[in-house]
């Protein structure tokens, strides 16, 4: 365990709920995030996502969310630039955070990958 005395005072803590547990295979379904400056939160960043997939029964039970809940969410490509805005590029903490950075940089991977395809296709 680390002294408090080296726990940053300005981080987002950061959870990511996901269709199942492959970064690569599964989507994300929920990001939610706080800011912290000076040890206090400021700012929170929460939002339900359309993975565009069914979500299991398991994967309802674990987490609480269902497909009535996201059926009229938006999709990632719709918020991911605005999530990754909103960090300001602090450091991002969590419980599971390898897990969650996973999904991150898939999705990212994903959703810019499209858009350069389709300002390729319109040049």
């Amino acid at each position: 365990m680390k002294p408090a005395s080296r726990i940053p005072m300005n981080y987002i803590s950061l959870d990511l709920e996901t269709t199942g547990f492959s970064a690569q295979n599964d989507r994300i379904t929920e990001i939610g995030a706080v800011k912290v400056r000076d040890g206090k939160i400021v700012d929170r960043f929460t939002q339900l996502v359309n993975p565009g997939r069914r979500v299991s029964a398991r994967i309802t039970e674990l987490t609480g969310i269902s497909n009535e809940m996201l059926e009229d969410q938006p999709v990632i490509e719709d918020i991911l630039g605005d999530f990754i805005h909103w960090t300001e590029n602090d450091r991002l903490v969590g419980h599971n955070t390898k897990f969650d950075l996973s999904f991150l940089i898939a999705n990212a991977e994903r959703v810019f990958r499209r858009l350069h395809t389709l300002f390729r296709a319109s040049h």
